[in-house]
């Protein structure tokens, strides 16, 4: 996906498998990174809060949580979940990077 119009697109299909069946978790976590990366962070947070929450050990919708968090202003929160990245993968790279990040 390259420009701004393909998340667009990419998000109303997610609405519409959520639609379909409102337990669809990684439509819940992809339309939560489509929000995400159409800069509408606080929009995001509601699905990938889901998407976590039925995919706990996602290590990719965790970060994405972390990151609508700290791009929404939540700073305290986005620590919690990059922390929750970094139980999961220890290595993660962007999740070291955004808790450097919050911490200057």
């Amino acid at each position: 996906i390259d420009n701004i119009r393909d998340y667009v697109l990419a998000k109303e299909q997610y609405e519409e498998i959520l639609k379909l069946d409102s337990a669809d978790c990684d439509a819940k976590g992809f339309l939560g990174f489509s929000l995400l990366m159409m800069k509408k962070h606080s929009d995001a947070i509601p699905y990938l809060s889901s998407a976590v929450v039925c995919a706990a050990k996602n290590v990719q919708f965790n970060l994405w949580l972390a990151q609508a968090y700290a791009l929404s202003g939540q700073k305290s929160k986005a620590k919690v979940w990059y922390k929750k990245v970094l139980e999961l993968d220890p290595k993660n790279q962007d999740a070291k990077k955004g808790l450097e990040i919050l911490e200057l």
